[in-house]
């Protein structure tokens, strides 16, 4: 596995510097309602990882990677809004700081005199980034020592289906721009790539070695050990709803009364883990005959995670991987048949 890009690791504190100026300036000249950068942020950083035990177990890798983010502040009137866009690479040459400004400054500006809707239930599209982040927030559900807790979702489901035909969760340790690419997981196991739900049927679960032995399987390589002095866990590695065959475009224009959300607000707390029950206050777009009609805001949108699975109706081929946590999780944007949303 080729993780590590010695060119990454020299390149010069000025040139960062430069990058970020840039970025800056192009989020400035982009549009005469930009009012603020508030966030304009470049960070790389380097791991190194060696497991050695007394049974002759001597494994190491080392990974780098890089990431660019910008946030930026647009006015009219009174009407504030803003919007913020990234990207992640190892190759710091691959940065395109003028189609991340234009992007962030095209989103915030479109948001200008968004209003509410009537409550009701809609199909709804998840935008890319919107569809990773809720996998994120219930992808602990998918953990073998969740499930044996009876604390998942997804105990007594092995097997069965638990979503829509066209659903593929993949977890790939070799992810080219992969933040958690590896070769071997907490416990010095080689690393799988694995297709967790497969064509809507859960395959398996995540495994470390003991959650393995209880359940009398091989384990799937997803231990995690924060630090040397962690006790082991299970995380995902980088984790992905796999890509459709629609377009973006494809969603929208299936849609003849609908929203996009494109911001979501309290997965922390407005969504529930063990019962798959969500509640989020949200923002986006109303669709009309096919075509993004105007911003939508003060919205809530309603479900189950489980009940949302089996509603996927279209995925589109635009795979994302948002920004990296403990888990690097990225979605293509989903067409659900029908979600609650709350507004006026």
């Amino acid at each position: 596995m080729n993780l590590y890009n010695n060119k990454l690791n020299k390149i010069e504190p000025e040139q960062k510097i430069e990058l970020l100026k840039s970025l800056e300036k192009y989020a400035l000249e982009a549009d005469d309602r930009v009012k603020s950068v508030n966030r304009c942020v470049y960070s790389d950083m380097e791991f190194n990882q060696k497991i050695i035990n007394s049974n002759d177990l001597n494994l190491s890798f080392k990974n780098n990677i890089s990431y660019l983010y910008l946030s930026v502040v647009v006015e009219e009137g009174d009407d504030v809004r803003s919007a913020g866009k990234f990207q992640i690479t190892h190759d710091f040459s691959k940065f395109n700081p003028e189609k991340i400004a234009l992007n962030a400054v095209n989103e915030a500006t479109s948001l200008l005199g968004a209003t509410t809707i009537k409550s009701d239930s809609y199909p709804v599209i998840l935008r890319n980034d919107i569809a990773a982040k809720i996998l994120a927030t219930f992808s602990s559900t998918l953990s073998a020592e969740n499930v044996q807790k009876g604390l998942s979702l997804f105990v007594n489901k092995l097997g069965e289906k638990v979503a829509a035909n066209n659903f593929n969760l993949i977890d790939d340790p070799f992810l080219k721009e992969g933040f958690n690419s590896r070769p071997f997981d907490g416990e010095g196991v080689a690393t799988m790539k694995k297709a967790v739900i497969k064509e809507g049927k859960l395959t398996t679960y995540l495994h470390n070695l003991k959650t393995a032995k209880k359940d009398e399987v091989e384990t799937t390589a997803n231990a995690y050990r924060g630090s040397h002095k962690s006790s082991v866990g299970i995380s995902p590695t980088n984790m992905y709803i796999a890509k459709g065959d629609n377009s973006y475009d494809d969603l929208i224009q299936s849609i003849d009364k609908g929203l996009i959300i494109i911001s979501v607000q309290g997965l922390h707390s407005g969504a529930n883990s063990i019962s798959g029950d969500f509640s989020l206050g949200a923002s986006g777009y109303l669709i009309k005959n096919g075509e993004i009609d105007r911003p939508v805001e003060q919205i809530t949108i309603s479900g189950n995670f489980m009940d949302m699975l089996k509603d996927i109706d279209m995925i589109a081929n635009d795979l994302k991987m948002d920004l990296p946590g403990r888990g690097h999780f990225g979605s293509p944007s989903i067409k659900i048949k029908a979600l609650d949303i709350a507004g006026e």
